[in-house]
């Protein structure tokens, strides 16, 4: 099932870009000191709605999944804690539990934080002379590859089940190389 589901996500995220190469044209720009070709995309309003809709879905679905997931998990295991242990109100269990589950509700809440840059400057499309201020779009640019690059710091990192089995993992590789010499 979950293969299927990789699947079909991979092809929506396809089929619902795929106005972006069509649209995309170059832009050579002769400036006096420098000569650069920058890539712009025009669209007409239809398509512009439609992509501000595109832009946003794929920014808050996969955050709202991971948000709603993370809370369904959590109610569920305090539902069951307290069904066996009577001991503890539901609210103790829930609290228990959220306390536990932390980095599941925190890794989302930080992943959309970083990638706001990215929705910022996928929605300010201006063209822009080459001489004027070229760095801000640059380092957006780059800023929007951050929550890429952090996915190990942010997920595994803050979970202490994954941080173990990582341990495990890289001591069990270091081990294997350290028999081959």
């Amino acid at each position: 099932m979950s293969k299927w589901v990789i699947l079909i996500t991979f092809i929506f995220t396809i089929l619902t870009h795929i106005h972006e190469p069509i649209r995309r044209q170059l832009i050579e720009d002769f400036d006096i000191d420098e000569y650069r070709i920058w890539c712009f995309v025009r669209y007409s309003s239809s398509v512009q709605k439609y992509n501000s809709f595109i832009t946003l879905f794929h920014f808050l679905a996969p955050f709202s999944i991971n948000i709603i997931s993370a809370l369904c998990i959590i109610i569920t295991l305090a539902y069951r804690r307290s069904a066996v242990e009577h001991s503890e109100t539901l609210r103790g269990h829930l609290k228990n539990q959220i306390q536990q589950h932390a980095h599941v509700l925190y890794s989302p809440c930080i992943l959309i934080l970083l990638s706001l840059p990215r929705l910022i400057i996928s929605f300010a499309n201006k063209c822009m002379r080459s001489a004027h201020q070229p760095w801000l779009h640059l380092i957006g640019y780059f800023l929007s590859f951050i929550p890429s690059m952090l996915l190990f710091i942010v997920f595994v990192m803050p979970s202490k089940t994954y941080r173990r089995e990582f341990k495990a993992w890289t001591k069990q590789i270091s081990q294997k190389l350290c028999t081959t010499r």
